[in-house]
Formats: C-alpha cells, sequence, structure tokens
C-alpha cells in the first residue's frame, strides 16, 4: 500500500497538489517533511509588485498589485517594465517576494490569479488587457500566498476584502 501512496502522492504533485497522511507522525518526523533539503526543486518565485505609473487613472487606484510567477529572476523580469503593456508601460516598485518549491508554477499562478479574478483590473494598454493586476491590499495577498505555500483551502470574500479559510 505504501508504494501506492507515493505513486499517488507522486501524480498529484506534478500538478501542484500533494498528500500525506501525518496521523502517524511524530513531531519530529512532521518537521523534516517541511524542512527544505537536497531533493527540493526550486520552481521559482511568486512576486507582487507596485505600479510607479503616473498616467492619473492607474496612480490614483490605492492597493493596486501585480502577482506574477518567474523561473528566472525577478529584477531581469521587470527590466523592461517601463516598455510593456504587462506592467502597464510604466516602472514598478517589488514590493515581495516568495521562493516556491515542488510547484507547478503555472498552476500555483493560475490559482492565485483565479482566487483574486473579482477583484482584476480592467484596462487596456496599448491595445492589450493586463490579467496580473489586482485592486487589493496588500496583507491579504501575503496571507492568500502564504496559505497556499502551506497547502490550506481558502477562497477571496471581495466584499469583506479577506480570506476565508475552508
Amino acid at each position: 500500500a505504501d508504494i501506492k501512496f507515493r505513486t499517488i502522492t507522486k501524480n498529484l504533485s506534478v500538478d501542484g497538489y500533494s498528500i500525506m497522511d501525518c496521523s502517524e507522525m511524530s513531531p519530529e518526523d512532521f518537521e523534516e517533511c517541511f524542512t527544505l533539503t537536497d531533493k527540493d526543486v526550486e520552481s521559482g518565485t511568486i512576486y507582487v509588485l507596485r505600479s510607479k505609473s503616473s498616467r492619473p487613472e492607474i496612480a490614483a487606484i490605492k492597493d493596486l498589485y501585480k502577482i506574477g510567477f518567474t523561473v528566472t529572476s525577478v529584477e531581469s523580469r521587470i527590466a523592461n517594465a517601463k516598455n510593456e503593456p504587462t506592467y502597464l508601460c510604466a516602472d514598478v516598485e517589488v514590493v515581495a517576494t516568495w521562493k516556491v518549491y515542488n510547484v507547478k508554477s503555472s498552476t500555483f499562478e493560475a490559482l492565485i490569479h483565479k482566487l483574486f479574478a473579482p477583484v482584476q483590473l480592467q484596462v487596456t494598454v496599448d491595445g492589450h488587457r493586463p490579467q496580473e493586476w489586482f485592486i487589493i491590499p496588500f496583507k491579504v495577498i501575503e496571507e492568500a500566498i502564504n496559505a497556499i505555500i502551506s497547502g490550506k483551502s481558502i477562497e477571496y470574500n471581495s466584499q469583506f476584502k479577506q480570506i476565508i479559510y475552508l
């Protein structure tokens, strides 16, 4: 049964999920399971950016953040921000970053974007509609990312601007 359990675990983690029976683990074993080792693979970096746009319609928006994922460095990813509609054709400021391990990058990013879809910025810049900008307090973004990394089931309540734990 253990080999079947490990196979299921491996297959689920390929899609960004994992499963583990912790009911009979000692506290030391539990801690060891969640400590980074040489076997863990860095998937990339989740980043949160703030726009430095001087456009009045952008600059006036309180709590406007871009949430993205990169497998390269954040600095190289944003190097040409002022020329890219994805970054609202403006320089950006890095607010926070998180290293992510053993997770399929596209799954993590899709999950966070789906979570905050109700508060996605609706704007067109140079004929493009940037998809990764959200109007939401940073503390809520931080809480959501940490919850997802920890494997907690959550949803976002846009009316109350808070994370709900399921």
